[in-house]
């Protein structure tokens, strides 16, 4: 299996230039990747590889031309077109034990989660800011590794509110549908998707925004009272994944891959 990269912003395009990849151009890895391919999958020149161009979404094949002292690649087919997201699934998970969160970033992402929100709830351990911060870097990291291993199109975001009620108005303002995961909804997570997002097979007129959902998951001791009141003021609905009851761990992933599944787009 070809390792896939993620190339932010291609190499060696000149200003005022088309920053789509095409036949022939140069890249150069990041910083990151270039050591990863040296040290651990020990690249030759010659090897192939794909390259994937986040902003664009565009998937394309490339030979590795130089690995010292920068890794380079050269590309050498773009594929014959790429696949318009259908849908955004944004993770908000209630702040629990970092490893935790570490685990919950990692299969989040291999299920097709495209971004991460991590809140501070009352059940919350007490952690200082400054560790929650510092731990970012590392969540992003898990990211951008799970999104290669799993051949993502784009590295999902991974970022942190400092209060409940920030994030439910960041998520208003970005047009985001919420939902919260709640053993005692009353109502399946695929029937209140039905009622917020069109679950149609066939594909979404060009140059429509993708439908945007956000599953809401609390720590390990679930949401507050309180909490509970706020998310549903806030427009969030309740929602369940079934007979079983979940670790907050695996709730979020769970609902990320039925979310997937019950659009057709796995």
């Amino acid at each position: 299996m070809r390792p896939r990269f993620f190339i932010d912003e291609p190499s060696g395009i000149p200003p005022g230039s088309s920053s789509q990849p095409s036949p022939g151009r140069i890249v150069e890895l990041p910083l990151a990747d270039a050591h990863h391919a040296r040290t651990v999958l020990r690249a030759r020149v010659g090897d192939m590889v794909e390259l994937v161009f986040p902003a664009s979404r565009v998937v394309t094949e490339g030979v590795v031309e130089a690995v010292d002292p920068v890794v380079t690649v050269r590309v050498t087919a773009v594929e014959s077109g790429s696949m318009p997201a259908r849908l955004e699934i944004m993770l908000v998970q209630g702040l629990c034990q970092p490893r935790k969160i570490d685990e919950i970033v990692e299969k989040g992402t291999e299920v097709g989660v495209d971004s991460f929100l991590i809140v501070p709830a009352t059940a919350s351990p007490d952690i200082p800011v400054k560790r929650i911060e510092a731990r970012l870097e590392r969540w992003c990291a898990i990211a951008r590794e799970a999104a290669k291993q799993s051949k993502q199109r784009a590295v999902p975001q991974v970022r942190v509110a400092e209060r409940l009620h920030l994030a439910l108005r960041l998520l208003q303002v970005e047009g985001w549908a919420s939902i919260v995961l709640d053993t005692g909804a009353p109502e399946y997570l695929k029937v209140v998707l039905e009622g917020d997002v069109e679950l149609s097979h066939g594909g979404r007129e060009h140059g429509t925004p993708p439908a945007r959902v956000a599953l809401w998951v609390g720590p390990e001791g679930g949401w507050s009272d309180d909490e509970v009141k706020m998310l549903a003021q806030g427009g969030v609905r309740p929602a369940h994944l079934g007979r079983r009851v979940l670790r907050t761990e695996t709730a979020g992933p769970v609902a990320g891959a039925l979310t997937r599944g019950f659009l057709s787009d796995w």
